[in-house]
């Protein structure tokens, strides 16, 4: 019989789960479900249905994946340019506007309406139809990763691309799992696996918008990190240079050549645009958002890390267009790298992804897999205006999220707040390395922006004690940061009053934990002297 091979394969998979010695209770109650799953597939293979119902494949027009995701990527957001400059234009107005002095308490409620409505006709995602990623549940063990796609391989082939599972690429370092293209039917049949968690559909993402300022200006953002009051000293001497960490930018790329750099900015061995799409970037910059991460987590001038090694993981093109499937492609070759080269053995590491969409599981579940594996995510709030924790990699528990304030410790109005927040950082005006030339600057505003300033400080942490786990390191992070001085008031009451408010404090050369808290009286008086002059400033009052 045709299926004889393909149901002594589903056989095989049920009689290695059930059998696996090593596997905790739970995880035997879910094998033994597994027999149900395959009922289901064995009935629908002999049943044939697909012969007699009419069926529409939803993923037939992919025939060469790396063709399809370069289409999606150039045709995807169309109308992205022109919106994006006409909420760029607005926010610059409502920034005169603070500036001069003519915005009211009762003008705030407007203003959210009118960012939010602004960003909200600005498309940063969209399905890519057809594609899909696959996670298992922890119980999954490689060879039932490989026998279920061996099986699913092989019935795609046997029923003349009926149930369609094609171009598959596994996962086995951050979590067992695959993406492929498949049907709607084979993801329904994927869906009844008792050892599979989620199956979502691949996105196409494009970075919410850094806004460009002039390539002029001072570096007040290093001098506002290394001391609680916003009294600036023209100094910033951090505790430690991050020599001796890794940090994986993972983003449009870098410029490995920028002088501020100064030959420490390497190629992280994976490029997700090259594996989708065929290209041969190698990590290479394109677009500029990537080498300005870098210059603002480890330059020579502009970086909190001055000593860090940093890794380009390409995963956004030369338009900040990228997909979740290749996000998480790239923080599993990371993972890979770390567990199976000896050159990064004892080797603390930090990644950061100043990126995000609305909530995505396989890239919350990927910075999770990355903290158990030893690796904190540092990561963008975005740029959306809203609450933190309806986007990825935001929302994820493990990750380091980050808003963004300007020079007065104001938040930004692009800048997400909320609970999933965990601090605010500079993030307006940030002058760091262009990609352009070698010298060349360049400067932007975003939660990107304030994203790799964590990043740096995670690197210079990490360099001091290597052997920190990334829970500690969350801790030490939120911990150290100093309280009660962002000015919330252009977030919403609704927001605000869910936020932390904390602002990254990198300690200077010689401070003592003393001197950290010896302040906290000063900052106390401080956040209530602010909060009493902002009649509707609704901020979370955090002691620590």
């Amino acid at each position: 019989m045709r299926w004889s091979g393909l149901l002594l394969a589903l056989v095989c998979i049920h009689v290695a789960i059930a059998g696996h010695s090593a596997m905790p209770p739970h995880g035997r109650e879910k094998a033994a479900n597994h027999d149900h799953w395959e009922h289901i597939v064995k009935r629908s293979l002999q049943s044939r249905y697909w012969d007699d119902e009419p069926y529409e494949d939803d993923a037939a027009h992919i025939v060469n994946v790396q063709e399809y995701y370069r289409e999606v990527f150039e045709s995807s957001f169309d109308d992205y340019a022109g919106k994006d400059r006409e909420l760029m234009g607005l926010l610059h107005k409502i920034e005169n506007a603070e500036a001069e002095g003519r915005i009211m308490d009762s003008d705030e409620a407007f203003i959210q309406e009118e960012v939010h409505r602004a960003i909200n006709m600005i498309t940063y995602q969209k399905p890519i139809r057809g594609r899909y990623i696959v996670i298992f549940t922890p119980e999954a063990s490689d060879y039932v990763l490989d026998r279920t796609v061996e099986v699913l391989s092989k019935a795609s082939d046997e029923s003349g691309q009926r149930l369609r599972a094609n171009h598959i690429t596994t996962f086995r370092h951050l979590w067992k799992g695959f993406a492929a293209t498949m049907n709607s039917r084979v993801v329904d049949l994927l869906r009844k696996h008792p050892l599979v968690a989620t199956v979502e559909e691949d996105t196409a993402l494009r970075r919410s918008a850094a806004y460009p300022e002039s390539d002029s200006g001072v570096i007040w953002n290093l001098d506002r990190l290394d001391q609680h009051e916003n009294h600036l000293d023209g100094q910033y001497a951090p505790e430690g240079s991050g020599e001796g960490v890794d940090i994986y930018i993972i983003d449009t790329g870098i410029r490995y050549s920028h002088k501020d750099l100064e030959g420490r900015a390497h190629y992280g061995g994976f490029d997700a645009i090259d594996e989708l799409t065929g290209s041969n970037h190698k990590g290479q910059d394109d677009h500029g958002h990537g080498t300005h991460c870098a210059g603002t987590a480890a330059g020579r001038r502009f970086g909190v890390a001055k000593q860090a090694t940093i890794y380009s993981v390409k995963a956004l093109d030369s338009t900040g267009t990228g997909a979740v499937s290749g996000i998480v492609m790239a923080m599993n070759k990371i993972v890979e790298q770390r567990e199976t080269d000896p050159k990064f053995s004892g080797r603390p590491a930090v990644m950061s992804l100043s990126l995000g969409l609305e909530t995505s599981e396989a890239l919350n579940t990927a910075v999770t897999s990355a903290a158990e594996h030893g690796i904190v995510s540092v990561v963008a709030a975005g740029n959306q205006g809203g609450d933190s924790c309806d986007y990825s990699p935001a929302s994820a528990r493990t990750g380091i999220a980050v808003g963004a304030t300007d020079s007065n410790d104001r938040v930004m109005t692009f800048s997400n707040t909320g609970a999933c927040t965990d601090l605010f950082a500079p993030g307006h005006k940030i002058v760091s390395a262009g990609h352009r030339c070698d010298d060349c600057t360049h400067t932007l505003s975003g939660t990107s922006m304030a994203c790799p300033h964590v990043t740096g400080y995670a690197a210079i942490l990490l360099g001091l004690e290597p052997k920190m786990k990334p829970a500690e390191l969350k801790e030490r992070v939120i911990g150290r940061s100093t309280k009660n001085m962002v000015n919330l008031a252009l977030v919403s009451a609704s927001l605000s009053s869910h936020t932390q408010n904390r602002l990254l404090y990198v300690p200077p050369r010689g401070a003592t934990d003393s001197d950290t808290s010896s302040s906290q009286a000063m900052r106390s008086k401080l956040y209530s002297d602010r909060r009493a002059g902002i009649s509707s400033f609704n901020g979370y009052y955090d002691p620590r």
